[in-house]
């Protein structure tokens, strides 16, 4: 969808509340709607799947085989999650690589998990009740969830949960993050709300979570207690237990297989020789009977 357009700028705007027909390129799914919003002077959906039984969602592109070809590393989701504090955020990226991954991040998920395919990754902290300027640092999070391969683009957005949503658009470099006071500069003017809403930027990097990515079994180490442990952005920290355990199982059966052929092979090789030793001794035995009989 983006492929075509100009990139090399500061940000490029993928969606804004406001025109005759904002959501034409979207797929909508479940309870969502347009509304104007006083205190923002400006138009805004509304996701209301303040429930398990009520999914609220909007995709964009609609088609699963277009994709958008956002290049700029920073996309940012500018919104207002409700007191449910229901969060849900999936987007499709390909690496350096070429291939396509999901990461998944959500505000009822605890611990980040990872396949080779897909992540999952909490939103510890959101700030719920008032405007967000949410910043995903994509090239942070392609790098460190999946070793080894670094962010090319944006392929895929969808939104769900319980929030009102105004604007998504992409950035060059990372914002300030106004809760950390870490960053760079104010989000660019045409995305600033009127004076007199209060409004948050919250920047999210991979970092933050990195003591619940599980590295890759072959670049465990083995510390000084024996406990299994991984370097992650610099740091060796432990491998989690049930890891380890899982790890240990499959060390102890291979191991356990392999000893098992061997004495098979050995007790074949056993049954082989006293064979071979029967064999050599019914042949003595025949030629001595042989020279008896001819004598």
């Amino acid at each position: 969808m983006f492929k075509s357009e100009y990139q090399g700028g500061s940000h490029v705007e993928v969606f804004s509340s406001q025109g005759s027909d904002p959501a034409g390129k979207w797929k909508l799914q479940g309870p969502v709607h347009k509304e104007y919003d006083k205190p923002t002077k400006s138009f805004v959906f509304v996701l209301e799947g303040g429930n398990s039984t009520s999914v609220a969602r909007m995709q964009l592109p609609k088609s699963e085989k277009s994709t958008l070809h956002l290049l700029q590393k920073c996309c940012v989701f500018q919104l207002l999650v409700t007191s449910e504090a229901r969060l849900a955020l999936e987007l499709s990226v390909q690496d350096s690589d070429g291939s396509k991954r999901r990461i998944h991040f959500s505000t009822s998920f605890k611990d980040t998990s990872v396949d080779p395919l897909n992540a999952r990754v909490p939103l510890p902290g959101l700030v719920v009740e008032q405007w967000l300027n949410l910043c995903l640092d994509l090239d942070s999070y392609v790098s460190g969830l999946f070793r080894s391969h670094a962010y090319r683009s944006l392929e895929a957005i969808s939104i769900g949960g319980s929030c009102l949503v105004r604007k998504i658009f992409t950035l060059q470099d990372l914002p300030m993050d106004t809760i950390s006071g870490e960053g760079g500069a104010d989000v660019p003017k045409g995305y600033q709300m009127p004076s007199g809403v209060v409004v948050h930027t919250q920047v999210f990097r991979c970092q933050a979570s990195s003591k619940s990515i599980p590295a890759p079994f072959q670049d465990a180490q083995e510390t000084g207690g024996g406990r299994l442990s991984h370097v992650a952005f610099g740091a060796k920290i432990p491998v989690p237990e049930h890891i380890v355990s899982r790890e240990s199982r499959e060390r102890k059966g291979s191991l356990e297989r392999k000893g098992s052929l061997e004495r098979k092979g050995s007790c074949e090789s056993k049954g082989s020789l006293e064979r071979k030793g029967s064999l050599e001794r019914k042949g003595s035995c025949e030629s001595k009977g042989s020279l008896e009989r001819k004598g």
